[in-house]
């Protein structure tokens, strides 16, 4: 599928009937009523709202009933972007109760401090006082009111929730996959930009002017940010995230280098990376980017529906130990990817569950060797019967090498 065939502008109404159609099917599974969401993944995946704020800060409540109008509990703060978003006509969510941190300028407004009053006045507004509620945590959020609703009985029901998160809408799809159009297009400045000498962070803010700059040309008036524009260089590479000390670092004459684009696009999330051969890469940094390019391949190659989703962790196993490089693996070979950068399942190597067509995969197995760096690329693919590549840059020696 290519990004042009659907609309990107936004998610439409169609991918939220697919996401409730889904959760509803949970709840006839678990026999609840409703589901209520307090984690920012899922309050995100039911209302189409990236939800920021942290839930000890400012808490936060959506509830999918199994029939009738959704409804979602938050601060007052967030009430001028949830009005811009229902004019836009992408808010999911029906009814908006706001508890406010400045109650002594709205008259009527509850402070923050009734939070779990509100809660359970809410839920016995709806109707559900004494309904049987799966949730994505029992948290305190919930447990808290559940002391003034004796008959409301609370599910943990997130083992249960996942699989509502695998398979993706066909216009989920076409966002991510013109987010990866976006990241290929613009990855290759990387080797224009990692010049030996230069501070790495400030060539990442270059990349980061070029991909925003292309991104307003594609994707105008969307819900488009850069998560993620980080190169690690030299030796630190050999942890996938740096060594912790990487302000003021240089670009080094001869080394390594792995640089990791992620994105989103009206709330779905693309991840690209690639590894860097700055100079001339010596016999054992070509082995190991090379191994780590055909284990990839390898992950990729597994990723049919039918397969089980270890399959694909097994595969980049079995290249890299064949090629003797097992001691230098730190991480699984993918993950899901979704609403979030790391999505569901995200138990790749030990889940032997069958793959299925519509599932969006980052993989990225990595070998990472101290003293030397870190050799990863990362792509994203879609699972059919036969594997999708979303596009990406080439990962070749000849390609990665910054002269």
């Amino acid at each position: 599928m290519t990004s042009g065939q659907l609309p990107i502008d936004r998610l439409s109404n169609a991918v939220r009937d697919h996401r409730h159609a889904r959760l509803r099917t949970v709840m006839r599974g678990s026999g609840v009523d409703a589901l209520a969401f307090t984690g920012a993944d899922f309050f995100s995946f039911v209302s189409n709202h990236e939800m920021t704020d942290l839930s000890f800060e400012r808490p936060f409540l959506a509830v999918l009933p199994a029939s009738g109008a959704s409804f979602a509990i938050v601060a007052d703060q967030g009430r001028h972007l949830f009005d811009a978003e229902r004019r836009r006509g992408t808010l999911w969510v029906d009814h908006l109760i706001f508890y406010s941190e400045t109650p002594h300028l709205r008259p009527g407004a509850r402070p923050a401090t009734a939070w779990r009053e509100i809660v359970a006045d809410t839920l016995a507004a709806q109707g559900l006082a004494k309904a049987r509620i799966g949730c994505d945590a029992v948290s305190g959020l919930l447990a808290d009111a559940k002391a003034r609703l004796p008959g409301l009985e609370l599910v943990n029901a997130n083992a249960a929730l996942r699989p509502a998160r695998w398979i993706k809408h066909r216009e989920e799809i076409a966002t991510v996959t013109a987010l990866a159009e976006l990241s290929a297009a613009v990855m290759p400045h990387y080797r224009d930009v990692l010049r030996p000498g230069r501070s790495v962070r400030q060539a990442d803010l270059a990349v980061a002017a070029r991909l925003h700059e292309e991104a307003e040309r594609r994707f105008p008036a969307a819900n488009f940010s850069l998560v993620k524009a980080h190169t690690v260089s030299g030796p630190a590479s050999a942890s996938p995230h740096g060594d912790g000390a990487d302000c003021g670092r240089r670009v080094e004459a001869d080394g390594v280098a792995i640089s990791t684009l992620v994105t989103r696009l009206n709330g779905m999330v693309m991840e690209l990376a690639r590894t860097w051969q700055i100079g001339r890469p010596d016999g054992r940094r070509l082995a190991l980017h090379e191994c780590a390019v055909a284990a990839q391949e390898a992950g990729i190659d597994a990723a049919a529906a039918g397969r089980p989703v270890s399959a694909i962790d097994a595969a980049a196993r079995t290249v890299i130990d064949a090629a003797g490089f097992s001691e230098h693996l730190l991480h699984r070979s993918g993950h899901g990817i979704g609403v979030v950068q790391h999505d569901f399942p995200e138990d790749v190597p030990f889940n032997g569950r069958p793959l299925e067509a519509g599932e969006l995969y980052a993989i990225e197995p990595g070998l990472y060797v101290p003293g030397v760096g870190g050799f990863r690329c990362a792509d994203v693919v879609l699972v059919g019967t036969e594997v999708s590549r979303l596009p990406g840059p080439p990962k070749d020696i000849a390609s990665c090498t910054v002269s």
